[in-house]
Protein backbone atom coordinates (compact mmCIF):
# COMPACT_ATOMS: atom_id res chain seq x y z
CA UNK A 1 0.00 0.00 0.00
CA UNK A 2 1.13 3.54 -1.06
CA UNK A 3 1.31 6.43 1.26
CA UNK A 4 -1.26 8.11 -1.15
CA UNK A 5 -3.44 4.78 -0.40
CA UNK A 6 -2.92 4.37 3.21
CA UNK A 7 -5.88 4.46 5.00
CA UNK A 8 -5.33 7.56 8.22
CA UNK A 9 -5.88 6.19 11.65
CA UNK A 10 -9.49 8.35 12.97
CA UNK A 11 -7.60 10.15 15.58
CA UNK A 12 -4.62 12.23 14.26
CA UNK A 13 -3.04 14.82 16.69
CA UNK A 14 -2.00 18.17 16.37
CA UNK A 15 0.91 19.84 19.50
CA UNK A 16 0.47 23.07 20.40
CA UNK A 17 2.02 25.34 22.64
CA UNK A 18 0.45 26.90 26.11
CA UNK A 19 -0.46 29.67 26.85
CA UNK A 20 -1.07 30.65 22.91
CA UNK A 21 -3.99 32.77 21.50
CA UNK A 22 -3.84 30.38 18.89
CA UNK A 23 -3.76 27.33 20.64
CA UNK A 24 -7.03 28.55 22.54
CA UNK A 25 -8.81 29.61 19.46
CA UNK A 26 -9.23 25.96 18.85
CA UNK A 27 -11.25 25.44 21.60
CA UNK A 28 -13.18 28.35 21.87
CA UNK A 29 -13.99 28.87 17.98
CA UNK A 30 -12.86 25.51 16.34
CA UNK A 31 -10.04 27.84 14.20
CA UNK A 32 -7.54 26.03 12.70
CA UNK A 33 -4.65 27.31 10.04
CA UNK A 34 -3.83 25.93 7.10
CA UNK A 35 -0.16 27.24 6.37
CA UNK A 36 1.39 27.75 3.09
CA UNK A 37 4.53 26.14 1.67
CA UNK A 38 6.28 29.10 2.54
CA UNK A 39 5.37 29.10 6.24
CA UNK A 40 6.32 25.41 7.05
CA UNK A 41 9.73 25.19 8.73
CA UNK A 42 11.62 22.56 5.92
CA UNK A 43 13.00 24.49 3.16
CA UNK A 44 13.09 21.36 1.34
CA UNK A 45 9.44 20.88 0.92
CA UNK A 46 7.56 20.01 -2.41
CA UNK A 47 11.15 19.40 -4.07
CA UNK A 48 11.33 16.78 -7.00
CA UNK A 49 13.23 15.60 -9.86
CA UNK A 50 12.88 14.96 -13.23
CA UNK A 51 14.01 11.59 -14.81
CA UNK A 52 14.71 12.98 -18.29
CA UNK A 53 17.04 15.47 -19.06
CA UNK A 54 14.25 17.32 -21.29
CA UNK A 55 13.91 19.89 -23.33
CA UNK A 56 10.85 21.47 -21.43
CA UNK A 57 8.21 23.74 -22.38
CA UNK A 58 6.08 26.47 -20.34
CA UNK A 59 4.42 29.29 -21.06
CA UNK A 60 5.94 32.63 -20.12
CA UNK A 61 4.52 35.93 -19.21
CA UNK A 62 7.35 39.11 -20.24
CA UNK A 63 8.42 39.05 -16.31
CA UNK A 64 8.84 35.48 -16.26
CA UNK A 65 11.26 35.55 -19.84
CA UNK A 66 13.23 38.24 -17.88
CA UNK A 67 13.64 36.10 -14.61
CA UNK A 68 14.18 32.08 -15.98
CA UNK A 69 16.99 31.55 -18.90
CA UNK A 70 14.98 29.97 -21.75
CA UNK A 71 15.32 29.47 -25.28
CA UNK A 72 12.35 31.08 -27.72
CA UNK A 73 10.49 28.97 -29.55
CA UNK A 74 10.73 29.76 -33.74
CA UNK A 75 7.59 31.08 -34.88
CA UNK A 76 5.69 30.92 -31.73
CA UNK A 77 3.27 33.51 -30.82
CA UNK A 78 1.88 32.33 -27.80
CA UNK A 79 4.78 32.84 -25.21
CA UNK A 80 5.80 29.00 -25.15
CA UNK A 81 9.09 28.52 -24.25
CA UNK A 82 11.99 25.86 -24.20
CA UNK A 83 13.94 25.14 -20.73
CA UNK A 84 16.36 23.03 -19.71
CA UNK A 85 15.77 20.90 -16.07
CA UNK A 86 17.11 22.48 -13.83
CA UNK A 87 15.27 25.97 -14.79
CA UNK A 88 11.67 23.88 -15.25
CA UNK A 89 12.42 22.46 -11.91
CA UNK A 90 12.87 25.88 -10.44
CA UNK A 91 10.05 27.19 -12.23
CA UNK A 92 7.83 24.20 -11.14
CA UNK A 93 8.99 24.84 -7.53
CA UNK A 94 8.47 29.01 -7.84
CA UNK A 95 5.14 28.08 -9.34
CA UNK A 96 4.06 25.47 -6.61
CA UNK A 97 5.43 28.05 -4.00
CA UNK A 98 3.10 30.95 -4.56
CA UNK A 99 -0.27 28.39 -5.64
CA UNK A 100 -3.23 29.33 -2.90
CA UNK A 101 -2.79 25.98 -1.18
CA UNK A 102 -3.03 25.35 2.67
CA UNK A 103 -1.78 22.67 5.07
CA UNK A 104 -2.95 21.21 7.89
CA UNK A 105 -0.10 19.63 9.62
CA UNK A 106 -0.99 16.43 11.91
CA UNK A 107 0.10 13.21 13.56
CA UNK A 108 -0.22 9.78 14.29
CA UNK A 109 1.23 9.70 17.21
CA UNK A 110 0.25 11.01 20.68
CA UNK A 111 3.74 10.01 22.78
CA UNK A 112 6.09 11.29 20.39
CA UNK A 113 8.93 12.42 22.84
CA UNK A 114 10.50 14.93 20.00
CA UNK A 115 6.68 15.87 19.03
CA UNK A 116 6.36 17.58 22.32
CA UNK A 117 9.32 18.92 22.87
CA UNK A 118 9.94 20.68 19.19
CA UNK A 119 6.07 21.66 18.95
CA UNK A 120 4.53 21.71 22.21
CA UNK A 121 6.84 23.71 23.77
CA UNK A 122 9.03 21.09 25.54
CA UNK A 123 6.24 19.55 27.52
CA UNK A 124 4.57 22.71 28.48
CA UNK A 125 1.75 22.24 26.01
CA UNK A 126 -0.76 20.05 24.52
CA UNK A 127 -1.17 17.30 22.38
CA UNK A 128 -5.38 17.94 20.62
CA UNK A 129 -6.51 14.46 19.02
CA UNK A 130 -9.51 15.21 16.39
CA UNK A 131 -11.89 12.96 15.08
CA UNK A 132 -11.18 14.88 11.26
CA UNK A 133 -13.78 12.55 9.84
CA UNK A 134 -15.91 15.39 11.44
CA UNK A 135 -14.43 18.47 9.86
CA UNK A 136 -15.74 18.68 7.08
CA UNK A 137 -14.24 21.82 5.06
CA UNK A 138 -15.63 21.88 1.89
CA UNK A 139 -19.59 21.75 3.59
CA UNK A 140 -21.70 25.52 4.20
CA UNK A 141 -20.50 26.74 7.36
CA UNK A 142 -16.68 26.91 7.20
CA UNK A 143 -15.78 30.54 7.33
CA UNK A 144 -12.21 31.77 5.71
CA UNK A 145 -11.11 34.84 8.53
CA UNK A 146 -8.13 36.19 6.02
CA UNK A 147 -7.96 33.85 2.62
CA UNK A 148 -7.75 35.68 -0.64
CA UNK A 149 -6.70 34.47 -3.94
CA UNK A 150 -3.39 36.71 -5.43
CA UNK A 151 -3.97 38.48 -8.57
CA UNK A 152 -1.89 37.71 -11.78
CA UNK A 153 -2.20 39.02 -15.36
CA UNK A 154 -3.35 35.81 -16.17
CA UNK A 155 -4.59 32.64 -13.79
CA UNK A 156 -2.27 30.13 -13.93
CA UNK A 157 -2.72 26.34 -12.97
CA UNK A 158 -0.40 22.98 -12.88
CA UNK A 159 -2.29 20.70 -12.98
CA UNK A 160 -1.46 16.63 -13.78
CA UNK A 161 -1.36 17.06 -17.91
CA UNK A 162 0.44 20.30 -17.92
CA UNK A 163 -0.29 24.12 -17.48
CA UNK A 164 -3.12 26.08 -18.46
CA UNK A 165 -3.24 29.64 -18.19
CA UNK A 166 -6.89 31.85 -18.28
CA UNK A 167 -8.16 35.48 -18.59
CA UNK A 168 -10.97 36.85 -18.01
CA UNK A 169 -12.76 38.68 -21.71
CA UNK A 170 -16.14 39.27 -23.36
CA UNK A 171 -18.37 36.49 -22.32
CA UNK A 172 -15.89 33.79 -21.62
CA UNK A 173 -12.70 33.19 -20.88
CA UNK A 174 -9.10 33.06 -23.25
CA UNK A 175 -7.37 29.93 -22.43
CA UNK A 176 -3.83 28.64 -23.28
CA UNK A 177 -2.58 24.77 -22.28
CA UNK A 178 0.53 23.08 -22.81
CA UNK A 179 1.33 19.66 -21.69
CA UNK A 180 4.71 18.90 -20.35
CA UNK A 181 5.86 17.72 -24.17
CA UNK A 182 5.50 21.45 -25.79
CA UNK A 183 2.21 20.96 -27.83
CA UNK A 184 -0.30 23.37 -27.08
CA UNK A 185 -4.04 24.63 -27.33
CA UNK A 186 -5.51 28.02 -27.44
CA UNK A 187 -9.09 28.62 -27.32
CA UNK A 188 -12.25 30.72 -26.13
CA UNK A 189 -14.18 29.22 -23.65
CA UNK A 190 -17.88 30.74 -23.36
CA UNK A 191 -18.87 31.09 -19.64
CA UNK A 192 -22.19 32.18 -18.04
CA UNK A 193 -21.42 34.93 -15.43
CA UNK A 194 -22.83 32.88 -12.80
CA UNK A 195 -18.94 30.82 -12.88
CA UNK A 196 -17.42 34.35 -13.52
CA UNK A 197 -18.84 35.96 -10.52
CA UNK A 198 -18.73 33.02 -8.02
CA UNK A 199 -16.91 32.52 -5.10
CA UNK A 200 -13.55 32.45 -5.66
CA UNK A 201 -12.28 29.22 -4.54
CA UNK A 202 -15.48 27.38 -5.81
CA UNK A 203 -15.12 29.66 -8.99
CA UNK A 204 -11.76 28.26 -10.22
CA UNK A 205 -12.70 24.60 -10.28
CA UNK A 206 -15.51 25.51 -12.27
CA UNK A 207 -13.82 27.29 -14.87
CA UNK A 208 -10.46 24.07 -14.44
CA UNK A 209 -13.75 22.00 -15.56
CA UNK A 210 -14.57 23.90 -17.90
CA UNK A 211 -11.55 23.92 -19.42
CA UNK A 212 -11.51 20.31 -19.09
CA UNK A 213 -14.36 19.36 -21.34
CA UNK A 214 -13.43 22.08 -23.74
CA UNK A 215 -9.80 20.94 -24.51
CA UNK A 216 -11.47 16.94 -24.00
CA UNK A 217 -8.56 16.72 -21.20
CA UNK A 218 -9.21 13.57 -18.95
CA UNK A 219 -9.11 13.98 -15.70
CA UNK A 220 -7.59 17.43 -15.01
CA UNK A 221 -7.06 17.88 -10.93
CA UNK A 222 -5.30 20.77 -9.02
CA UNK A 223 -2.49 19.61 -7.50
CA UNK A 224 -2.43 19.28 -4.67
CA UNK A 225 -5.75 18.19 -4.57
CA UNK A 226 -7.72 20.12 -2.01
CA UNK A 227 -9.87 17.09 -0.13
CA UNK A 228 -11.39 15.93 3.03
CA UNK A 229 -9.35 12.53 3.46
CA UNK A 230 -5.65 13.31 5.21
CA UNK A 231 -2.98 12.05 3.14
CA UNK A 232 0.25 9.87 4.92
CA UNK A 233 3.76 11.61 4.35
CA UNK A 234 6.22 9.57 3.55
CA UNK A 235 9.96 10.30 4.05
CA UNK A 236 12.83 9.47 1.54
CA UNK A 237 16.60 10.17 0.74
CA UNK A 238 16.26 12.50 -1.63
CA UNK A 239 13.00 13.81 -3.79
CA UNK A 240 10.62 12.11 -5.52
CA UNK A 241 11.02 11.57 -9.47
CA UNK A 242 8.38 12.59 -11.41
CA UNK A 243 8.26 9.58 -14.33
CA UNK A 244 4.76 10.44 -15.30
CA UNK A 245 1.81 12.74 -14.10
CA UNK A 246 0.72 10.47 -11.40
CA UNK A 247 3.97 10.80 -9.99
CA UNK A 248 2.92 14.51 -9.13
CA UNK A 249 0.81 13.89 -5.81
CA UNK A 250 3.93 12.58 -4.55
CA UNK A 251 5.30 16.25 -4.44
CA UNK A 252 3.24 16.92 -1.62
CA UNK A 253 3.10 14.48 0.45
CA UNK A 254 7.29 13.48 0.46
CA UNK A 255 10.05 15.02 2.93
CA UNK A 256 14.11 14.22 3.73
CA UNK A 257 14.38 11.44 6.12
CA UNK A 258 15.26 13.48 8.59
CA UNK A 259 11.96 15.13 9.39
CA UNK A 260 11.03 10.88 9.97
CA UNK A 261 9.55 11.36 13.78
CA UNK A 262 7.05 14.13 13.02
CA UNK A 263 4.71 10.79 11.72
CA UNK A 264 2.93 13.01 9.46
CA UNK A 265 0.09 13.09 7.67
CA UNK A 266 -1.73 16.61 5.84
CA UNK A 267 -4.97 17.57 5.45
CA UNK A 268 -4.67 19.98 1.93
CA UNK A 269 -7.22 23.11 1.58
CA UNK A 270 -7.04 26.80 0.87
CA UNK A 271 -4.61 28.73 3.23
CA UNK A 272 -5.47 30.79 6.02
CA UNK A 273 -7.66 30.75 9.51
CA UNK A 274 -10.87 28.28 9.58
CA UNK A 275 -13.23 28.48 11.96
CA UNK A 276 -16.12 25.50 12.29
CA UNK A 277 -18.25 24.28 14.79
CA UNK A 278 -17.37 20.67 13.69
CA UNK A 279 -13.76 21.17 14.10
CA UNK A 280 -14.06 22.32 17.57
CA UNK A 281 -16.32 19.16 18.35
CA UNK A 282 -14.20 17.14 16.74
CA UNK A 283 -11.25 17.26 19.19
CA UNK A 284 -11.64 13.96 21.47
CA UNK A 285 -8.74 14.05 23.20
CA UNK A 286 -6.51 16.31 24.91
CA UNK A 287 -3.34 15.50 26.12
CA UNK A 288 -1.15 17.78 28.39
CA UNK A 289 2.50 17.67 29.02
CA UNK A 290 3.44 17.17 32.53
CA UNK A 291 5.03 20.24 32.61
CA UNK A 292 1.63 22.36 32.09
CA UNK A 293 0.76 24.14 35.41
CA UNK A 294 -2.21 23.06 37.16
CA UNK A 295 -4.06 26.23 36.25
CA UNK A 296 -3.48 26.17 32.60
CA UNK A 297 -4.98 22.27 32.54
CA UNK A 298 -8.05 23.98 34.43
CA UNK A 299 -8.25 26.61 32.29
CA UNK A 300 -8.47 24.44 28.58
CA UNK A 301 -11.00 22.00 30.46
CA UNK A 302 -13.36 24.94 31.32
CA UNK A 303 -12.91 26.26 28.06
CA UNK A 304 -14.15 22.99 26.08
CA UNK A 305 -16.58 21.99 28.85
CA UNK A 306 -19.90 21.72 26.38
CA UNK A 307 -18.16 19.26 24.20
CA UNK A 308 -19.04 15.69 24.68
CA UNK A 309 -16.76 12.48 24.90
CA UNK A 310 -13.45 14.64 25.59
CA UNK A 311 -10.88 12.55 26.91
CA UNK A 312 -8.28 14.48 29.08
CA UNK A 313 -4.48 12.86 29.52
CA UNK A 314 -1.18 13.72 30.88
CA UNK A 315 2.08 12.71 30.27
CA UNK A 316 4.65 11.21 32.40
CA UNK A 317 7.87 9.99 31.46
CA UNK A 318 8.51 6.39 32.82
CA UNK A 319 11.60 5.56 35.10
CA UNK A 320 14.57 3.73 33.27
CA UNK A 321 13.02 3.98 29.86
CA UNK A 322 12.72 6.57 27.01
CA UNK A 323 9.11 6.16 26.59
CA UNK A 324 5.62 8.36 27.69
CA UNK A 325 2.92 6.93 29.34
CA UNK A 326 -0.76 8.63 29.52
CA UNK A 327 -2.17 8.92 32.83
CA UNK A 328 -6.12 10.17 32.10
CA UNK A 329 -7.14 12.91 34.14
CA UNK A 330 -10.71 14.45 35.07
CA UNK A 331 -11.54 17.77 36.53
CA UNK A 332 -12.58 16.30 39.60
CA UNK A 333 -9.51 13.76 39.79
CA UNK A 334 -7.51 16.97 39.32
CA UNK A 335 -9.10 18.99 42.12
CA UNK A 336 -8.81 16.50 44.47
CA UNK A 337 -5.06 15.48 43.62
CA UNK A 338 -3.36 18.32 44.38
CA UNK A 339 -0.05 16.69 44.01
CA UNK A 340 -0.21 15.75 40.89
CA UNK A 341 1.35 18.36 38.85
CA UNK A 342 4.54 19.10 39.81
Amino acid sequence: MTAIDSEPPSILYKYRKLPDKYTEAIFTHGEIYFATVNELNDPFEHFFSYSDSGPYYRIFSPAEKSRYPHTEVTGNTSGVVQLDQETAMQHMLDHIKRDPQGIFSLCANNKSIPMYAHYAGGFKGVCIGFDWRHFNLNTVGSSNVFYQIPEYEFNDAIVLHGQIKWCFCEGGIHCKFINFSGCEDTKFIPIDNEIKNGVEEVRERRILKEIETSLHLNGIRELPPREETPRKVSYALSPPTINSTADWAKVFTTKTIDFKWEEEWRLFFYPGKWRKHNIRTAIKEIIFGHLVSRDEIEKVMHLVHDIKNIRFFITSPRIGQFKLALKEITLQSLQRDKELII
